[in-house]
Parts: C-alpha cells; sequence; structure tokens
C-alpha cells in the first residue's frame, strides 16, 4: 500500500499483492522511482526496481506466461517496461517501447522481436500485453491484437526481472521514462474470455474504457 507516502517520494520497494511475494526493490536511493497517486514515475535515466532472486519469473523453455502493464509513457524513447534479459548475455523476455512510438515485444530466441502495429501516445495510459502459450508469443495493444510469431524453447538466465529498465550485467538497459501503474502476471497463457476480463477489469479501474477493447470485437 501506498498510504503513508506523498507524492514525489521516493520508493524502495513495490509489493506484490497475490499473495506470492514476489516484490521489487531498489536500495540505492538515487534510482529509486518516485510517487505520484498510485502510480509508479520513473525519470528515464537511471530508475528501476528488480526481483534479486534470478530463479523467480523466469518462464524457462517453453513455459507458458502472460503479462499485462499499464503505463503512460512521457517521452518517445527506447524504454522498457518490464523484463527477464541481459544484453550481451541471456535473456527470457522483453517488453518496451521503441524510438519509433511502437511497443516491443520479444524473447530472447529467434526470430528474437516485433513491434506493435499501434503507436502509443505520450502522457496517455495504455494497457500492453505480453503472452507466450509455449510455441507463440502474442502482442496486444489495449486489448487489440497486434500480432504473433513462433518461438522455439531458451534456456535459463541469471538476470533478474526489472521493471522500469532491462539489465546490462549491473546496469540498467533501456531506461523507462514515464509512470508504472499495475503490473498483472499469469504463469499461463489465459483463453479469450479470461483475456477480456483483465482488460475490462483494467480499464475500468484505470480510466480507459474508451480506450480498451475489453469485448474482443
Amino acid at each position: 500500500s501506498n498510504a503513508t507516502l506523498s507524492d514525489g517520494d521516493a520508493i524502495s520497494e513495490w509489493k506484490d499483492l497475490s499473495g506470492n511475494g514476489n516484490n521489487v526493490s531498489q536500495s540505492i536511493a538515487g534510482e529509486q522511482p518516485i510517487v505520484n497517486g498510485n502510480n509508479l514515475v520513473f525519470d528515464g535515466s537511471n530508475d528501476s526496481m528488480a526481483m534479486p532472486d534470478a530463479s523467480v519469473l523466469g518462464f524457462n523453455n517453453i513455459e507458458e506466461y502472460t503479462f499485462f502493464i499499464v503505463h503512460k509513457p512521457h517521452t518517445v524513447h527506447d524504454g522498457a517496461l518490464l523484463a527477464k534479459f541481459q544484453r550481451g548475455y541471456t535473456g527470457n523476455y522483453l517488453l518496451r517501447i521503441k524510438s519509433n512510438s511502437t511497443v516491443l515485444t520479444g524473447r530472447n530466441v529467434s526470430p528474437w522481436a516485433f513491434d506493435s502495429i499501434s503507436n502509443y501516445t505520450l502522457n496517455e495510459s495504455m494497457i500492453s500485453g505480453m503472452e507466450f502459450d509455449g510455441s507463440t508469443l502474442s502482442q496486444y495493444f489495449n486489448g487489440m491484437f497486434e500480432g504473433s510469431k513462433t518461438y522455439g524453447s531458451h534456456g535459463t538466465t541469471t538476470a533478474p526481472f526489472t521493471i522500469g529498465s532491462a539489465w546490462k550485467g549491473g546496469g540498467e538497459l533501456y531506461p523507462f521514462d514515464g509512470e508504472i501503474l499495475e503490473i498483472l502476471i499469469f504463469d499461463k497463457a489465459l483463453t479469450d474470455d479470461e483475456r477480456a476480463k483483465v482488460n475490462y477489469y483494467l480499464s475500468t479501474k484505470w480510466g480507459l474504457t474508451d480506450k480498451v477493447d475489453s469485448d474482443m470485437d
């Protein structure tokens, strides 16, 4: 809960409210995001949060997963929203915005990554989705299907799970300039009906019902 924090306060830990204890943290004061209401604001320079245990949220080999993240970019740039990825070494997955105003979804195995069809809008909240069903990685943009590619298995990585940046062996890669409102993680690929319900929940909670397709039409 952010009940004891005021706008502009730096935050050292963002708690996982699912009960699984997958909290992310940042011990370095100068690299902590700040609070703006219920949002985390990342400065696009060196702010990030990470989960120290590299074995958590690995989704190795062909394990299924689904991610939803509500975010608000402040500038057009290359910024990682969430990742378990280490450039020059190994990684499992990466979701980031790009300097061409698209959203990139990727796995650390050929064909690597692909961009969204739609463009993000500065200072507007949106929902990005990434889903892997054991063979196909799909991307969603405000509830709309944006594309998919077929991927094989990959191994494990020592990179931590991070938000607000990826990792480059001791520092930030693709630091995100913007706000992260909420992240939902599922250890399976969702059905169309389940995905629609999640999009409805998020769009209603964050005032995005006029932008988000939550009924698959």
